[in-house]
């Protein structure tokens, strides 16, 4: 078998020797090679199992070496005296090698040992000797098969599973070479136990691990990975070993491989380096703590680099969930603080203009927002009408630009967010589609983002509030719910004010309308004939209304038409006859009309059907949005037609201000209670209804009932008999 070439440190030890077989020893030769006696000794060895040297032991430590003739010499000159030598020599390095050297028989028994090979099985020789390899295998190692594989063999190379006399086990890695002689087979065995158990260890911490671990070159080049490595990535072995490592499929997200390539850099000049770094996987993107670390000699040069990388991807985005969530928190506690504080500020607001006044500075006056404004707008046909804004002096020629823009354009924001009663928001009009008007304005420079909020309290608009921000994104989910039941807020203070102003002003707006063929207009097959009227109005506790009036004999039939076919007529009972007029009490389950005006601030002062056409007349404020007003009646009964508007002194007495003042204190359900009783004749003798029948028309128990009247009378009797009541006020 042709024996590899010698390397070149081989050579030049073997250049000291010549064909004369004058031995040196090794302290000449590593004299020569101005190099330490072990590594010395190290190479003369090495060039012993290449067949180039000869060796031979002198005195007690000593040794010496030499190049043995060439074949044809030797051929020449072989005596017996030189086999003896030969014999000598192969006997002195048969004894004093460190390794185990071992010799058996074509029955596989040793034969011959050294005595490094008794050390290592821990026997004599003599023990040794004639004893079987078999017996000294581990139970689970296949000897026949792996002794026939040998003999087949030029040479064979492995490890083996060596139980030595202690019992102990240990790894010896062998070199067996088959027939040196005739039936002589030798084995040179070397313990490698240490070593493998180290291996194993390193392999337990370096694969075990599931952080990515990489050992690399000086230059950047993947000398080896983990398995943890290749399983994140889905990548081969093969794939990645001698490639540089920034060109490897984990570092192509972003900027990585970038900035892998510069950490290579620094850890040359002994930096270890460390940062967070976003990683490609097979399936995800990882974040993990990386970090390069040089590994040095003895010298203190560097060798190699680690790399590691922690998955850190869990930790970092629940520590960027807290703090979005910390800032959401901020940014809620910060709007609340805002709309708290307003909110607590309109309470003090006896107009509308001041509440939108109000509003707009406050808003404004904060860091949060830049500017607000309220405008009026008209339902149907977008148009928007400056009301109030917060420094509108300043601000104003970047409002009208805004608000100038919306108007060109239908369905935009401001329109949708009235027309869906919704907040509408632009996250940023630098890009949102729907907002490209506004991009190149001049006048707009300073607004990223802004939101639309409809001012609205039970159905009726009272405008759109705006607020702009200097930040893009500046009104996410959570603050666009705060700011739309802002908007409720605002509506319900308008709403509020409104109904305060129409009872406490000296005049009212009074609106008369007529509705002809109103049975025809909401689906009653009736022709009306006589009249109807409907008086009074008590709300009861399932939210349904008891409505007493009055009916003539031939409109009789419209009453129960009205009964039998309208979708809201629940029932009708009539409470007395007399004469040419019939009261009655109706159960109906919604009056949309009612409900529209007393939401404006209204009320509705007469209800007559007379030969088939409604005449309404209304009460509102000064202030009321009349056109609204007439849209939503129009909405409901498209022939109604507006007869009449005036603005009038408030109609009143003494009497009716007297019996205001009664009912002031009265619960809503006392007074329906009391209400609902002196319309049904219950203090009338004989009584025109029971208690029990009181209690069923406005759903309640009649025990239930009762209390409310007896709390209702009550409170009525000590208006009347209190002492701080003035005798004046009843003098009427």
């Amino acid at each position: 078998m042709t024996s590899p070439p010698l390397t070149k440190a081989l050579r030049e030890t073997l250049s000291l020797f010549d064909d004369s077989g004058a031995p040196q020893t090794t302290t000449e030769v590593a004299n020569a090679l101005d190099l330490g006696r072990r590594s010395t000794y190290e190479r003369l060895e090495r060039l012993v199992d290449h067949d180039q040297l000869e060796t031979k032991k002198v005195g007690a430590n000593g040794r010496v070496w030499w190049q043995p003739m060439t074949t044809e010499m030797a051929d020449q000159s072989l005596t017996l005296n030189e086999q003896n030598r030969s014999e000598k020599k192969f006997r002195a390095v048969f004894e004093e090698a460190f390794d185990a050297m071992l010799i058996a028989d074509d029955d596989a028994e040793y034969i011959d040992v050294n005595p490094a090979a008794t050390e290592l099985f821990g026997l004599s020789k003599d023990e040794l000797r004639g004893q079987s390899i078999s017996e000294f295998a581990a139970e689970d190692y296949d000897f026949e098969q792996a002794w026939q594989k040998f003999q087949a063999s030029d040479q064979d190379r492995g490890h083996f599973p060596l139980l030595c006399a202690d019992g102990k086990q240990r790894i010896v890695e062998f070199a067996a070479t088959p027939n040196i002689l005739p039936g002589r087979h030798l084995s040179v065995l070397r313990d490698v136990t240490e070593r493998e158990d180290r291996q194993r260890r390193y392999d337990a911490v370096f694969n075990g691990t599931y952080q990515f671990t990489g050992l690399i070159d000086l230059d950047g080049t993947f000398l080896e990975v983990n398995d943890s490595a290749l399983e994140f990535g889905g990548i081969d072995r093969e794939n990645v070993i001698g490639k540089k490592v920034w060109n490897t499929d984990w570092f192509q997200y972003g900027k990585a491989a970038e900035r892998v390539r510069k950490a290579v850099e620094r850890a040359r000049d002994d930096e270890f380096v460390r940062n967070e770094l976003e990683v490609q996987g097979v399936d995800r993107t990882a974040i993990t703590d990386f970090s390069l670390r040089p590994v040095t000699d003895d010298h203190g040069e560097n060798t190699y680099f680690i790399m590691e990388g922690r998955d850190i991807t869990d930790r970092v985005e629940a520590e960027r969930e807290l703090g979005r969530r910390q800032e959401q928190l901020a940014t809620l506690n910060s709007v609340n603080d805002i709309v708290r504080s307003t909110t607590d500020a309109l309470i003090d607001q006896s107009s509308r203009e001041e509440i939108d006044t109000t509003v707009c500075e406050h808003l404004a006056s904060t860091d949060r927002y830049l500017f607000a404004w309220i405008s009026d707008t008209e339902a149907l046909t977008w148009t928007e009408t400056l009301r109030a804004g917060a420094d509108v002096k300043n601000n104003l020629d970047e409002i009208t630009a805004l608000m100038d823009l919306d108007e060109a354009y239908n369905e935009n924001l401001p329109d949708r967010a009235l027309r869906s009663g919704k907040v509408q928001t632009t996250e940023d009009v630098y890009t949102d589609p729907i907002n490209e008007r506004r991009q190149d304005h001049s006048d707009t420079d300073r607004i990223r983002s802004s939101v639309d909020i409809p001012i609205i309290y039970e159905e009726t608009k009272y405008g759109l509030l705006s607020i702009t921000s200097e930040r893009s994104n500046a009104f996410d989910e959570q603050e666009q719910r705060i700011l739309g039941q802002f908007g409720e807020v605002i509506g319900h203070a308008i709403a509020a004010t409104e109904r305060k102003q129409a009872l406490m002003s000296d005049e009212i707006l009074e609106l008369e309308l007529r509705i002809p063929d109103i049975l025809e207009s909401i689906g009653i097959d009736q022709t009306s004939t006589g009249q109807l009227t409907l008086d009074n109005v008590v709300a009861t506790s399932d939210g349904a209304y008891l409505v007493y009036g009055t009916v003539t004999p031939d409109a009789r039939k419209t009453l129960d038409a009205l009964t039998s076919q309208s979708a809201y007529w629940d029932s009708v009972t009539v409470i007395a006859e007399e004469d040419d007029i019939i009261r009655f009490e109706a159960r109906i389950t919604d009056m949309p009309l009612s409900s529209e005006v007393a939401s404006r601030g209204g009320s509705v002062e007469e209800v007559l059907l007379e030969d088939g056409d409604a005449h309404l007349r209304l009460y509102f404020s000064p202030s009321a949005d009349v056109n609204a007003m007439i849209e939503t009646i129009n909405d409901l009964y498209p022939t109604a037609q507006l007869l009449a508007k005036r603005q009038i002194p408030r109609p009143g007495s003494p009497e009716t201000q007297s019996r205001q003042s009664l009912c002031d204190n009265l619960t809503d359900r006392q007074q329906a209670a009391l209400e609902t009783a002196y319309h049904r004749g219950y203090f009338e003798w004989p009584r025109g209804a029971s208690g029990e029948d009181l209690a069923n028309s406005l759903g309640i128990a009649p025990p239930t009932f009762s209390q409310h009247l007896r709390k209702a009378e009550q409170k009525v009797f000590e208006t009347v008999f209190s002492s701080s009541t003035s005798a004046s006020q009843w003098s009427h």
